[in-house]
């Protein structure tokens, strides 16, 4: 018995949700990629438009925006008219399109972009989860505040404000990533190093990048490889993979001999090493 139309393009509808959803998480670092897939909801894409789809399948809020980031914090960034705003778990606008770009929430904020054609020369600035601009659109660059401090740029330089804006460790980095266990990475001349929230060097600069600290340990790159440095800054698995993502519950993803491609691509399957550097 041949399928009717509606049929197969029900099954094509499913198999394109199935594929969307499995490239979404696939995307993600795996941090990343485990915070979304513990949530109830997460983004998919059908047929050039985003939805939501819960765990079981189901799709809850139907494909009908134009891009849309994984919930945090009970809200999620959807743009329509090429501008971004904010819905709940049923689908609801709470904070209606009207921004150029806009960030997760995280701290009970979410960063937002305005002004800048395609976002040159734009700024940014923060939002409650009103939709209220707390802290005025003027910085160069941003990250999500983490442990009550955004680190934000104010051209050439990287720095930490606090809730009201008020910068607590002046811009005066060359770049800075997120605190996280209290610590933060930043690059002073060619290399990296970390601070904590008093602007203090913990672990000097020596390393060629590095990300935050996650169950106690940092993924850092030596030359062109990548290891793991405690809180006292010593290498405790050793500098050997391509790429390296943060631990989660006791597991991290690595590249192990693989190579970069001019786009910046690492071609080769994940592994997942434990605490000890091992499969």
């Amino acid at each position: 018995m041949k399928s009717s139309a509606h049929e197969i393009m029900r099954k094509y509808h499913l198999i394109t949700v199935f594929i969307a959803s499995v490239v979404l998480l696939a995307s993600q670092p795996y941090s990343k990629a485990l915070q979304i897939a513990g949530d109830d909801l997460f983004p998919i894409r059908v047929m050039g438009k985003y939805g939501f789809i819960h765990r079981t399948g189901k799709i809850v809020i139907p494909p009908r925006f134009e891009s849309a980031g994984p919930f945090s914090e009970g809200l999620a960034m959807i743009s329509a008219d090429f501008r971004s705003g904010f819905i709940d778990k049923t689908g609801k606008i709470v904070i209606k399109p009207q921004f150029g770009w806009a960030g997760d929430f995280s701290d009970g904020f979410a960063y937002i972009r305005v002004g800048g054609k395609y976002g040159i020369n734009a700024k940014y600035g923060f939002i409650d989860r009103t939709g209220r601009v707390v802290i005025p659109a003027q910085f160069d660059g941003v990250y999500n505040f983490s442990e009550g401090l955004a680190c934000v740029s104010k051209e050439p330089y990287w720095g930490f404000i606090d809730k009201t804006g008020r910068f607590t460790i002046g811009p005066k980095f060359l770049h800075a990533k997120s605190f996280s266990e209290g610590l933060a990475p930043i690059l002073v001349g060619e290399k990296w190093g970390y601070i904590d929230k008093a602007g203090t060097v913990i672990i000097s600069p020596q390393f060629h990048n590095a990300e935050g600290f996650s169950e106690g340990l940092a993924a850092v790159r030596n030359a062109d490889k990548w290891g793991f440095i405690d809180k006292q800054g010593e290498l405790v698995i050793a500098s050997k993979f391509s790429l390296a993502y943060s631990f989660s519950e006791g597991l991290a993803p690595v590249v192990l001999g693989g190579h970069y491609e001019p786009t910046g691509e690492v071609f080769h399957p994940f592994e997942l090493k434990g605490r000890n550097g091992r499969t």
